[in-house]
């Protein structure tokens, strides 16, 4: 009898969420012109997630990472409600728009630029709520949905991008350990497997909350962070830079110093003003190798990489292949951008002025994210550098040079 009344009420309970979230939804909902899902900010502003470069329309702020827009419409919005956020205590999830209503859970929250997973198959655009009509994501397509937190960081941050601080990370028995390590991050002070202990003298519990928390943070933002090496503890400092490589875009290192990649290594877009525009490099080639190795997807680049971190090489010989016609670039290390902290353990903090560039590295744990949405096929043809534009018009600190 208990069960049934439980039940029941339960039952009770997701009824009237339909009909309270479906009255509410229709206030919330804009069908931007060519059929664009999008969801009220305020009374100007809307937002909505496309992977791909949307043309003819004013948007105010674009994140090419998370493939979010936040529009400036032309008239002002009237009894209409905007998207709520607060605390959810309630483990259930709505994925909802004017037709659709799917009811789920999340299977796996947003770490980093790893998106959340919902519990079903749901189309992009869908407003994720709980129970009370609180935004907790908006799906993505698939069973993916970007989390609440970094819809309402995007909407009400005046960080044009996410930051960055050299690194990917991992959690491994409840530790947070430095993954992977981008050698193109100037005095990067982290090395595989440190352990992460504080930030800010503040203790370091959840990896999610801890990335939110570099992601989220302005550019040259200084963190005094105690990490445990080889049972020794060490304070080190690092400055926030721009990050440009993660979740719709490549994720291999190579976007701090100017190019991009697709799943299959082809290049989608070269920084002009990057050593390897400067030596021809274009997109569609492939990326075969480098210094030797032999490289099939982005975790490759970035494994390869990070070994590079304990012993910086003087060059780095990049191959490519275009139609079968091989193109060979031969790029010097510039050493003044680095410190050899495998023999020297003083660190130095991260001086603002040494450099004006991006890296990609403090979106742990995103990989080659494949997008399963309608968008996908469209995004994958299109190849098009000016998806790129946010990234493209700042300059590049030449840690590699010709």
């Amino acid at each position: 009898m208990f069960k049934i009344i439980t039940l029941l009420s339960i039952s009770a309970t997701l009824l009237f969420s339909n009909i309270l979230c479906r009255k509410k939804i229709n206030k919330e909902l804009i069908l931007l012109e060519g059929g664009y899902p999008s969801w009220i900010v305020d009374n100007k502003h809307v937002i909505t997630f496309n992977p791909n470069l949307i043309k003819d329309i004013n948007f105010t702020k674009r994140e090419p990472l998370l493939g979010l827009y936040l529009i400036e419409l032309p008239f002002e919005l009237k009894k209409s409600e905007k998207m709520l956020f607060r605390n959810i205590r309630t483990p259930y999830r709505f994925a909802i728009d004017d037709e659709n209503y799917v009811i789920g859970n999340i299977v796996k929250p947003q770490i980093g630029l790893e998106f959340a997973q919902f519990s079903e198959m749901i189309e992009d655009n869908l407003m994720i709520i709980s129970g009370c009509c609180v935004t907790a994501g908006l799906s993505i397509g698939g069973d993916k949905f970007i989390d609440s937190a970094y819809l309402q960081n995007f909407i009400e941050n005046e960080n044009l991008y996410l930051a960055d601080i050299g690194a990917r990370f991992k959690e491994v028995d409840g530790k947070i350990l430095v993954d992977k390590v981008n050698p193109f991050f100037t005095d990067n002070p982290f090395l595989e497997n440190d352990e992460i202990l504080y930030v800010d003298e503040e203790p370091v519990q959840k990896i999610d909350k801890f990335l939110q928390n570099i992601l989220f943070s302005p550019k040259d933002r200084v963190l005094d962070i105690e990490i445990l090496r080889d049972n020794q503890l060490l304070e080190v400092s690092v400055a926030t830079s721009i990050l440009r490589g993660g979740g719709f875009l490549s994720d291999t290192f190579l976007e701090n110093i100017g190019v991009w990649f697709d799943e299959s290594l082809f290049v989608t877009n070269v920084h002009k003003g990057s050593a390897f525009s400067k030596r021809g490099l274009k997109n569609n080639y492939q990326l075969l190798s480098i210094n030797g190795e032999i490289l099939k997807s982005e975790n490759d680049i970035r494994y390869f990489l990070s070994k590079q971190k304990y012993n910086m090489p003087d060059k780095f010989k990049f191959i490519f292949n275009f139609k079968n016609i091989e193109l060979s670039i031969e790029l010097k290390s510039n050493k003044k951008f680095y410190k050899n902290i495998k023999d020297d353990n003083s660190f130095g903090n991260f001086g603002s002025s040494s450099f004006s560039s991006f890296s990609t590295g403090s979106s742990m744990e995103t990989g080659s994210f494949s997008f399963s949405g309608e968008w996908n096929e469209e995004f994958k043809a299109e190849k098009n550098d000016t998806l790129y534009n946010a990234y493209n018009t700042i300059p590049l600190a030449e840690y590699l040079s010709y």
